[in-house]
């Protein structure tokens, strides 16, 4: 997928479709952003309710402090997970508004996911990116750990998506460049996601994207073997269980481009085999509706083909030669001043797919359960493809 030599065509069709112009880079379209991001939450109040008030936290503080639950008091619930529920929160002293998730212990030790869980808290500890939603601290009680996390208003990008059934092109490469940040900066800190969707995927009251869900991440520098994520996000290397790194990540840019403007996942079937099949061949089509400029179906391409040997067949059928860098740049050669972005338009899809529960439904077909859960056997939003 998308590697370092493919930044460049990342950046092509997001300048592009934000309407910028050459000289204007990735990091100074969202320097003034990120530089100010701090002092915006601090003077900005989220419309929860007239006793909510949001502020500027000391995370000094925050991450040194010995909680308990009397620190907070409780909102309502945010959502249900298969190991607890998250809840709206308020830090009594401070009046700073943060999600609290609950999860049990006796569903951690049921399914041996002690070490996965505290891996997870110490990779989102120590990230620090206006794009990775962040893990302020925790807590326990007999029966529960509590992470203290950042709230994030806008929910789930995923119910916007099913909402509007698809973006348009400049909301997507909004979207998308935010991502292309946050996961470069875990690459650097050498932390692999391995399961980005658009569930995982959560937006402040500002509207800025945050990758959330650290529950699959490693920080390593050597190749992984373990088998995860999610079904439909699966890289070819996943799929065929050879070793993988950053890259899988990488991947996922690809698939999220796709089905922002789409509406669905590039590879999509009605079986697990016949998605597997897909991933491993890159069947990648293009559907005829809703209508997506040429630019961005290249930026979703480019990756798939850099993976594809010689021969193998593209989107059309015909046999696929790679282009060298110099043909490729050529065919994406454009006038960025004479580009004015479109609006994004309302989707006509439904959005919301059969099968795209939150892994708390009845079994269903598809998922490869080497750890058994209480729920989520589906194909859908909720069913982890699980290795060891």
């Amino acid at each position: 997928m998308i590697a370092s030599q493919e930044g460049a065509i990342v950046l092509k069709w997001l300048h592009w479709r934000l309407g910028l112009i050459n000289s204007l880079s990735l990091a100074d379209m969202y320097g003034q952003y990120i530089g100010t991001s701090d002092q915006a939450a601090s003077e900005s109040n989220i419309p929860l309710s007239p006793h909510w008030l949001y502020v500027k936290p000391s995370e000094t503080k925050m991450a040194q402090k010995q909680w308990s639950l009397q620190d907070f008091e409780i909102g309502k619930p945010l959502g249900k997970g298969k190991f607890g529920r998250v809840y709206l929160a308020r830090e009594l002293k401070s009046k700073f508004i943060v999600a609290l998730k609950v999860i049990f212990k006796e569903q951690m030790e049921k399914y041996k996911l002690h070490h996965q869980l505290k891996r997870e808290m110490e990779i989102q500890t120590n990230l620090r990116h206006p794009n990775v939603l962040r893990l302020y601290g925790w807590f326990h009680d007999d029966d529960r750990i509590y992470l203290i996390l950042e709230y994030a208003h806008g929910g789930e990008l995923y119910r916007q998506l099913r909402k509007t059934g698809h973006l348009g092109e400049r909301q997507a490469a909004t979207y998308i460049a935010s991502l292309t940040q946050a996961l470069a900066y875990c690459h650097e800190k050498d932390v692999i996601h391995r399961d980005i969707k658009p569930e995982n995927l959560l937006l402040d009251h500002e509207g800025r994207l945050k990758i959330a869900d650290f529950g699959w991440s490693v920080q390593s520098r050597s190749k992984r073997h373990t088998m995860c994520g999610t079904l439909d996000y699966l890289a070819p290397e996943m799929v065929e269980n050879k070793a993988h790194d950053y890259a899988v990540d990488n991947w996922t840019l690809g698939i999220l481009c796709y089905e922002f403007l789409f509406g669905v996942p590039p590879f999509e079937a009605e079986s697990q085999t016949d998605t597997f099949r897909r991933i491993m061949k890159v069947d990648l089509r293009f559907p005829s509706t809703p209508h997506v400029s040429s630019e961005a179906k290249n930026l979703i391409i480019r990756p798939q083909i850099l993976s594809t040997p010689n021969g193998s067949l593209d989107p059309n059928g015909d046999p696929i030669t790679l282009p060298t860098d110099e043909e490729f740049d050529a065919e994406l050669t454009f006038d960025l001043n004479s580009r004015v972005p479109s609006p994004a338009k309302k989707g006509r899809g439904k959005g919301n797919k059969k099968g795209r529960g939150k892994g708390n439904k009845k079994p269903g077909k598809g998922d490869i359960p080497a750890v058994p859960g209480p729920g989520g056997l589906g194909k859908g939003r909720g069913a982890k493809v699980l290795s060891s």
